[in-house]
């Protein structure tokens, strides 16, 4: 072979070298995009639920107004805790989950009732005991324990 084609050999080899570099470069851009864009999708879903328990707590006259410090009879007043969490993280905890301090927020927001000295303790373990019994999910965001709702198949 002759100096010109070895020339232009290494010259294409060095070219698909290049390219080959650049490709998988965007590959995982793409990766890391799609998983931005499942967050994303996770989070725009729980804030379409949350606007939908909103305008279905306080446009709906017939429901009570739980936000009367407890004072009421809401959805989670006669639910034991487990069914509770339960409850909420199947209404809100699509993908990226929803920490136990947010669940126990919709539980008091809804009704629920404790004697608990330390109730945000109690929510906690009964997700992690759901988490055991597969019944949700269990994640992690920000370095902090989230649950998630169980996925159809």
């Amino acid at each position: 072979m002759d100096d010109a084609a070895e020339y232009a050999i290494a010259a294409l080899t060095e070219m698909l070298e290049d390219k080959q570099h650049e490709l998988k470069q965007n590959d995982g851009q793409v990766a890391s995009l799609q998983e931005k864009s499942e967050l994303i999708k996770g989070e725009v879903k729980a804030l379409e639920k949350t606007i939908e328990m909103v305008r279905e707590r306080f446009m709906n006259p017939e429901l009570p107004n739980t936000s009367t410090n407890g004072k009421t009879n809401g959805k989670y007043t006669a639910m034991t805790l487990s069914k509770a969490v339960v409850d909420v993280v199947e209404r809100f905890g699509e993908s990226p989950g929803i920490s136990a301090s947010q669940i126990l927020q919709y539980l008091e927001r809804e009704g629920f009732k404790t004697e608990a000295k330390k109730p945000y303790y109690s929510v906690y373990g009964v997700a992690r005991d759901l988490v055991e019994r597969k019944q949700i999910n269990e994640g992690e965001r920000d370095g902090k324990k989230v649950f998630i709702k169980k996925q159809p198949f």
